[in-house]
């Protein structure tokens, strides 16, 4: 058993961002940082705009804007004196919700994400560090001390992952890791700190000032900077560094009014290293932030690039361990291929750049200042507009981060749109078939892909573009959502449930698309897939090749009910029901009210047809993780049709060596003991034939019956779980007896909803499921005497018509909620 899929070594913004990431695929994990307390101190301090996006995702990231400072552009200042600037707040910035870098307090950004885990029940675990970590072909064990009491235990989990910056202990602990690079050959000095207004230096502006060393001067909020400067090469810097000094360094390099430092926050000496990581996967060891790469503070990437590593890691974690894709390793590879060459690109711009400015020769300081003074007053102006201008307005926003090259994306055939495969989303506003004003990234930032139809004006009738939605959905497992926007004046024309209007066509320009097309968007709002509508052919064919990597899976456990509100002392216990033999739980649907929230868990490879190599324990192994996705910890009950019932046995088994989880009870609905002793040989058992309703596409029964195939093989192999304190053996089936087990275990109260009828065959015979139908347990007996604890008749039903029409639906939802008062009430006694 594993305590947690991943286990995340790191609290800062790049683990609680992948916190934040399972936590909405609901994928099990811990988080650990080794300080007692978050830091109060700024340390990086601007978000840039792609990165307010993605955290959107997760929470009003206006809020963090409203604390902030937005920044409308960089100052150059040469000797003292303003040699040229570049604006912001004029280029013609991507159509966000959050177009301009916000200057803001890491501390802040911090508690910021820290509220918003909170929100879905977790916190980072303190003061925990990791003291040593061994990992295996299915596992990784880490020793873990708290660092007040020194006491260790250790977690074992699917994977870990080390966002615990430069000094990572989880990059040390992998065998084919390296980190190559250098420091800088200065050291730089820090003061944060409040400035007297008025002031030379605008506030809403970085300002970069050159001389004989070089400063960065970064607004916060409340009239707080950041001062940084490189140790001036004229002098060197005094051991104790005080805020006089700092004010003594800004009179000289700042224009004349620069203001007075006071109060400061936080001073600091500090060296800068340029290293990237060779690679940001060890096996199950993964590598996200300052923990892969480390570089110059230029431009206010550091922090961004970590939080944007943290989302494009997350939702592939999750398709790998839900289940989701039948090639795991590429898929997390995919990650090591997307985010390493962003990683790597970062490192060679902001190196550059950076020696450029803090370079030590004496010579070409003077020249370089010298040139800059006469000649960017000049040059910018001219050189810095239109697309140049676009191009270092989307380096620095991060806005121009693609996946081009990434193994996961696709576009159709003659496609030239302005947006490609692996780019970003573009955000506009569209109006609601309500009238309300949404963003198209707020329509798609959810745990799966949203399939975007936009049709341009003119563009085709809406039935069509249906069929588009259906397709992809048909293909994509149903793991996708389908929205349309179409561009035509608002209150023209009726919009189909799911559909926008794009009132002023702007999106369909942002895409580039002159004629009805399709976008699919991943969960990380980067295009997967992109082209004309007339080549749906392609984008099928891409989804269907896209589930070899990622099988989209979001609606597993799907919530069948809602329970009803109670106080908040008085917890009713969920019930989860498991499909049976065919895979769906489509019948689950059509009960009545059962008083209680219910899950219903359908077979994830309904669609592929992939058997499950590891028979019933790997399907129970499995579901109970989709399970501990809704239900982490606390009672719970389960149960499931035929198969469903064989399964839940399993799982029950599994259960019981699990201290979060209280099973209790388990309702089998007509789950016959699947390999009996005693039969009457002398009746046949004939195949029961399906009887299929005429709008059934093909498709659908071939599905249904591979897995009515496959279920039948898994039980035939099927080993029955064992609760320590007997041995059982049944035709074809072995029992392991108390040897196999360390401890004695309680099997959980069982509840057999027992059909009265026999199948109606069309030839002489009985069906199979109908071989013990004479027997008031149905073969249970034979497992163990005391399995069953309570029989309750379905008069008027045979196996396969419990849930088909009115009558017997009413009476399977009486039992069903009969059978769990029954055993909530069994748990209550067994408490007292």
């Amino acid at each position: 058993m594993y305590d947690c899929d991943v286990l995340i070594v790191g609290g800062g913004p790049v683990g609680v961002t992948l916190a934040l990431e399972l936590a909405q695929q609901k994928v099990s994990f811990r988080i650990i940082d080794q300080a007692p307390e978050r830091s109060d101190k700024s340390r990086a301090m601007v978000i840039q705009p792609r990165t307010l996006e993605l955290l959107n995702r997760h929470g009003h990231a206006q809020s963090l804007v409203d604390q902030g400072r937005p920044i409308k552009g960089l100052n150059i200042i040469v000797n003292n004196k303003p040699a040229t600037g570049i604006n912001l707040d004029t280029v013609e910035t991507v159509d966000s919700e959050f177009p301009l870098p916000l200057g803001i307090s890491q501390a802040d950004t911090e508690r910021f994400l820290d509220e918003c885990l909170a929100t879905h029940g977790f916190s980072v675990e303190r003061p925990l560090a990791a003291k040593s970590i061994t990992q295996d072909s299915d596992s990784v064990t880490t020793t873990i001390e708290n660092t007040f009491t020194s006491s260790q235990s250790t977690i074992r989990s699917r994977y870990v992952v080390g966002c615990d910056g430069a000094h990572s202990f989880v990059r040390h602990a992998a065998t084919n890791l390296s980190f190559p690079g250098a420091p800088y050959s200065q050291d730089f000095l820090l003061c944060d700190a409040h400035i007297t207004t008025p002031t030379s230096l605008p506030l809403d502006r970085f300002s970069l000032m050159m001389a004989d060393a070089v400063c960065m001067f970064f607004p916060m909020t409340n009239n707080i900077v950041r001062f940084i400067t490189s140790a001036p090469s004229s002098e060197s810097s005094p051991d104790q560094l005080t805020l006089p000094y700092f004010q003594s360094l800004l009179a000289k390099y700042a224009p004349p009014g620069h203001g007075i430092l006071t109060n400061a926050v936080w001073i600091s000496r500090f060296r800068l290293h340029h290293r990237g990581v060779n690679a940001y996967r060890d096996g199950r060891l993964l590598l996200a932030g300052d923990a892969a790469h480390i570089h110059s503070p230029v431009g206010g990437q550091g922090m961004n690039t970590g939080i944007q590593d943290a989302v494009n890691l997350g939702w592939k974690l999750a398709a790998v361990l839900q289940g989701r894709t039948a090639d795991p390793e590429g898929l997390l590879n995919s990650y090591d291929a997307e985010r390493r060459r962003v990683g790597e690109h970062l490192l060679q711009t902001t190196d550059k750049a950076f020696n450029v400015a803090v370079s030590k020769n004496w010579l070409y300081i003077k020249t370089r200042n010298l040139v800059f003074s006469a000649v960017l007053p000049i040059v910018m102006p001219r050189v810095m507009k239109g697309a140049r201008q676009q191009g270092w307005y989307k380096f620095l926003t991060e806005f121009g981060v693609t996946y081009r090259k990434g193994p996961v994306v696709g576009a159709a055939s003659g496609w030239v749109g302005r947006v490609g495969k692996g780019d970003r989303c573009p955000d506009g506003r569209v109006v609601g078939e309500k009238g309300e004003e949404v963003t198209v990234q707020g329509i798609c930032g959810g745990r799966g892909y949203c399939l975007l139809v936009v049709v341009p004006p003119g563009g085709e009738k809406v039935e069509g573009h249906g069929e588009v939605v259906g397709r992809v959905k048909e293909a994509m497992r149903d793991g996708v959502e389908g929205r349309f926007i179409f561009a035509r004046p608002k209150g023209e024309g009726e919009v189909p449930q799911g559909g926008y209007v794009d009132v002023e066509g702007k999106v369909c320009k942002m895409f580039g698309f002159t004629k009805p097309g399709y976008v699919l968007v991943r969960p990380d709002l980067y295009v997967a897939h992109i082209g004309h509508l007339e080549k749906v052919d392609e984008l099928v064919g891409f989804v269907k090749g896209l589930s070899r990597h990622t099988m989209i899976e979001i609606t597993n456990p799907s919530l069948i009910q809602e329970g009803p509100r109670v106080a908040p002392w008085k917890k009713i216990t969920p019930l989860v029901l498991i499909h049976d033999g065919g895979g769906t739980i489509f019948s689950y649907h059509c009960l009545g009210h059962l008083d209680r929230t219910t899950y219903g868990i359908a077979n994830p490879r309904y669609y592929t047809g992939e058997s499950w190599e590891g028979g019933i324990p790997e399907v129970a192994r499995h579901y109970l993780k989709l399970i501990k996705s809704v239900i982490p910890r606390g009672k719970f009950i389960l149960g499931g049709w035929s198969l469903g019932g064989l399964i839940s046995m399993e799982i029950a088994r599994l259960v019981a060596d699990d201290p979060a989880l209280c099973l209790v009870g388990l309702i089998m609905i007509d789950s016959i003991f699947p390999s009996p002793r005693h039969i009457n040989r002398d009746v046949p058992v004939v195949q029961h034939l399906i009887e299929w309703n005429e709008r059934t596409r093909q498709e659908t029964r071939d599905a249904i019956m591979r897995c009515f195939k496959d279920s039948g093989e898994m039980v035939s192999r099927w080993t029955l779980p064992t609760w320590g304190d007997e041995s059982v053996e049944g035709e074809g089936h072995k029992t392991p007896g108390p040897t196999d087990r360390d401890r004695v275990l309680p099997p959980p109260p069982v509840i057999l909803l027992r059909a009265e009828l026999p199948v109606p065959v069309t030839e002489p015979g009985v069906s199979r499921v109908d071989v013990l139908r004479h027997e008031r347990f149905l073969g249970w007996d034979q497992y163990r005497k005391d399995w069953i604890t309570e029989v309750m008749d379905l008069p008027n039903c045979h196996h396969f018509n419990i849930f088909v029409g009115e009558e017997a639906l009413d009476l399977v939802t009486a039992k069903i909620n009969k059978a769990c008062r029954d055993l909530d009430a069994i748990h209550l006694a067994k408490q007292r």
